[in-house]
């Protein structure tokens, strides 16, 4: 067993933090309801390392797609074993080894959890839990159970809240059998290690605390959402557009959905103008029955303009495929759906995001949309992809010109005859 020196283990936990790890050393099942920058994912990457060490097993971390697992928990990894000459990082596989047994500590994503099964752990941690939407309670009876029986192991929940779905209800079943498992919430209050600018940096991102995501998000409340998602009327955010001029002046960004076939491929082209002062959804595109270099040259074609990114969902070779006819993406963010569009929703109502009368396909689209609808969406997910992943450009600085003063031009004028 590895022996750290007993410096390693001050300020290592918050308090919340410490006494979920007090319930991890007991042996029992943790559900981890924590809101954002609570420290959760800080805490697994701990534990993790601390039971290889300890036990010399492998373990396994499990977010809602490997997108994520690379995103969230990789970094968090990364930046607590890089300096230890006894772990090994493999970036390509994500996988963390302990050198003196050969332990791996691997991350996944739960997309492909079929794979997964047959391959014994001592921790699975499941995180983004609320966001598992392939039958989660199934997945953890028939696959994640079986992965830690052999070593007498424990499972890791965690998930912000999102709605009353299967996390509510474990949450219910972890408080109702305190004997079997160890439930506790945080929010980005509980947690001292944020700064107070760092703080206050995330808390702007919300339009006040009536904000439903911030509710959800921040105070670690269950919000249900249900009914139409852009429940305001259209007037408050559809206008006729610019002229040439500002497009001209404006920095510009496009959104992609790609469907399978027979669904249709989506896009949106989106706009900022710093005169202006707002995001401004300008054109669209649907088209079902095409091949991706088709979809691409069309989309290419359609705006003149140098675009600063083109973001989308989609799976990474997809991404790949794109890229190889010339239209080159950037994966959108961690945010789940839900997420994406509550701030869409909020940046509509605000006024930092307005939409072109001519998007009549997109309008038509939104005028229409529900919680939790899957299908008659793709405009809907192209603009919801873009809009929540830029950010307001810096404004240009005016071009400096030198003062040109008349000993200057007298100078030059004589060396013009000098010559």
């Amino acid at each position: 067993m590895f022996k750290r020196p007993a410096s390693y283990f001050v300020n290592r936990f918050h308090e919340k933090q410490e006494d979920a790890w007090l319930a991890y050393k007991a042996g029992m099942t943790v559900v981890l309801p924590w809101g954002r920058r609570s420290g959760k994912s800080e805490y697994f990457a701990e534990v993790l390392i601390e039971d290889v060490e300890d036990y010399q097993k492998p373990c396994l971390y499990l977010a809602s797609t490997q997108d994520s697992a690379r995103e969230i928990m990789w970094p968090k990894m990364t930046e607590r074993l890089r300096n230890l000459p006894q772990w090994k990082l493999h970036a390509q596989t994500l996988e963390a080894v302990y050198k003196p047994t050969n332990t791996p500590v691997r991350f996944r994503g739960i997309e492909k959890v079929d794979n997964l099964a047959g391959k014994a752990y001592r921790i699975v941690i499941a995180d983004e839990y609320a966001l598992w939407k392939k039958d989660p309670k199934t997945i953890v009876k028939q696959i994640l159970a079986p992965m830690i029986a052999d070593y007498d192991g424990l499972l890791i929940y965690g998930s912000s809240k999102r709605g009353k779905n299967h996390f509510y209800d474990l949450h219910n079943t972890a408080i109702s059998r305190p004997q079997k498992y160890y439930a506790s919430e945080c929010t980005i209050f509980d947690n001292p290690f944020v700064s107070e600018s760092g703080r206050q940096k995330l808390l702007s991102e919300y339009e006040g605390e009536d904000d439903p995501l911030y509710r959800q998000e921040v105070l670690n409340e269950y919000v249900t959402f249900a009914g139409m998602v852009f429940a305001l009327d259209q007037s408050m955010y559809v206008i006729d557009g610019w002229d040439r001029a500002e497009f001209d002046h404006a920095v510009h960004w496009r959104g992609v959905d790609h469907g399978f076939s027979p669904d249709p491929t989506a896009c949106v082209w989106v706009a900022y103008n710093h005169r202006k002062g707002y995001f401004l959804i300008y054109n669209e595109y649907r088209q079902a029955k095409l091949l991706i270099n088709q979809h691409s040259e069309v989309i290419k074609k359609m705006e003149p303009y140098d675009f600063r990114d083109t973001i989308s969902d989609i799976d990474p070779q997809l991404i790949a495929e794109y890229d190889a006819v010339g239209l080159t993406m950037t994966p959108a963010g961690k945010y789940d759906k839900q997420a994406r569009l509550l701030r869409m929703v909020n940046m509509l109502r605000t006024g930092k995001l307005k939409i072109a009368s001519n998007c009549e396909m997109l309008l038509k689209e939104m005028a229409s949309y529900e919680w939790d609808q899957d299908g008659n969406d793709h405009l809907v997910d192209a603009a919801q992809y873009v809009v929540t992943n830029i950010e307001v450009p810096e404004k240009p600085q005016p071009k400096q010109y030198k003062e040109l003063t008349r000993t200057t031009y007298a100078t030059n004028f004589t060396q013009d005859f000098d010559d």
